[in-house]
Order: structure tokens, then C-alpha cells, then sequence
């Protein structure tokens, strides 16, 4: 089955569980809430050229000052208490809260959350 496919199928009501949001490897704007899959909508020119801007001032200010790391949206946050994923923008996560990141999403809310 094609990541694509398995997009298309899992944005009906069937529900699925993180671990099989997390192996879709989807592709374009998905998050997890409440079990589903559900499909974002695209961005703007003028989304992209804030977030752009956004990232790099925010990249800079946090390499220079070493207070943590921005990532970029495509990293999905867990809110186990609310059984959702979401993919915000950009996150902010400071030094003390790098251990929450694990290979494929970040573990709680992150310290900065940029949509």
C-alpha cells in the first residue's frame, strides 16, 4: 500500500493508535487526534516566507545563547492526556526539556509552540 493510500484511508472514522500514526510515514500536512488522521490545510507564500523568517531568527538567537533547539514542523509533539499528535510550525524546546525528544516525535508539550 502507497503512503498516500494509507493517508486516504485512515482520514475516514477508523480509528488507529500513535505507533500506527507515527509507522504511515505520511506525506503533506497530517496530524493524530483522537485516534484519526486528519489531513491539514496546505499553506500560503506568506505562511512560508514567516515561518522562514521565524525559523532562522529563532535558529540564531538559540545557537548563540544555548538555551536549546528549534524544530520545524514534521516533528509531531504526543499529548498522551488528550490522545493527539499535532505538528505545529515550529517548536521551541529548551535544554532542560531535550530529553522528551525521542527519534520520531517530541514527548509533551514543548516549551515554545509556533502555528
Amino acid at each position: 500500500m502507497t503512503t498516500q493510500k494509507a493517508i486516504d484511508q485512515s482520514t475516514t472514522d477508523e480509528r488507529i493508535s500513535f505507533e500506527e500514526y507515527l509507522r504511515l510515514g505520511h506525506e503533506g500536512r497530517v496530524e493524530w487526534v483522537d485516534g484519526k488522521v486528519e489531513k491539514q490545510m496546505p499553506v500560503s507564500l506568506v505562511h512560508v516566507e514567516i515561518f522562514g523568517f521565524l525559523y532562522l531568527l529563532l535558529r540564531f538567537f538559540l545557537s548563540r545563547t544555548k538555551l536549546g533547539v528549534v524544530k520545524p514542523g514534521g516533528y509531531p509533539i504526543r499529548l498522551s492526556e488528550l490522545s493527539r499528535a499535532r505538528e505545529p510550525d515550529l517548536m521551541v524546546i529548551l535544554n532542560a526539556n531535550t530529553d522528551r525528544m525521542k527519534p520520531t516525535y517530541f514527548d509533551g508539550a514543548p516549551d515554545i509552540c509556533i502555528e
